[in-house]
């Protein structure tokens, strides 16, 4: 819908108008990294990851697949996939919307995941996770940019703050509640997670 006004001499933009974000289409996929250049990196047995996504729609965004992309063939390397929602108070990983299960280590390239349901995303913050399960660790496509202006408020620096990490969590499942003791960690260290829009 095209809003009647003018901003910075633009017609058909309205002041004030929502902030519309992701700005995708059924079957379209996104990320919460800016995607322009990656690296990979190695995932021990036991890490989990959980990166910030943001939702501002009028409606909810509708979600059908999440896809990770394997960068190095390990036959017995294993990455689970979900969405937490964001604690009311803290904004931190909270509650469990989702776990989408795993995708093989084993061979390389995008892996995806289709739901067992759609899950539906109202405005607001969530955070994607990921956890490495299996025998071996394994190497997992990252990005080196990332749109959030996270910084470590512990101790300012010029690193990439990409979210929080965990090493030691148990596998199997993702936890019910996202552990409390999830600290900021550096971006390379996280999987990039793609999410489908739903048709």
């Amino acid at each position: 819908m095209i809003l009647n006004g003018v901003v910075n001499g633009i017609p058909g933009v309205a002041p004030g108008a929502p902030f519309y974000w992701p700005p995708t289409r059924p079957g379209d996929y996104m990320t919460a990294f800016v995607t322009g250049a990656t690296a990979s990196s190695t995932q021990a047995v036991g890490f989990m990851a959980c990166v910030p996504f943001h939702v501002s729609r009028p409606r909810p965004l509708r979600i059908d697949a999440m896809n990770a992309d394997c960068t190095a063939a390990i036959a017995s390397a294993v990455l689970r996939l979900g969405i937490y929602t964001a604690h009311p108070d803290t904004g931190r990983p909270f509650q469990l919307i989702i776990d989408a299960g795993t995708i093989s280590g084993a061979t390389t390239g995008a892996k995806t995941i289709t739901l067992p349901r759609i899950i539906e995303l109202p405005s607001g913050t969530y955070w994607i996770a990921t956890l490495a399960e299996g025998a071996s660790n394994a190497t997992y496509r990252t990005a080196t940019t990332y749109v959030g202006n996270i910084a470590n408020p512990a101790t300012p620096s010029s690193s990439a703050i990409g979210g929080v990490e965990l090493a030691g969590v148990p596998t199997g499942a993702l936890p019910s509640f996202a552990p409390a003791a999830l600290a900021w960690g550096a971006l390379a260290g996280h999987p990039r997670v793609l999410l489908r829009e739903a048709a």
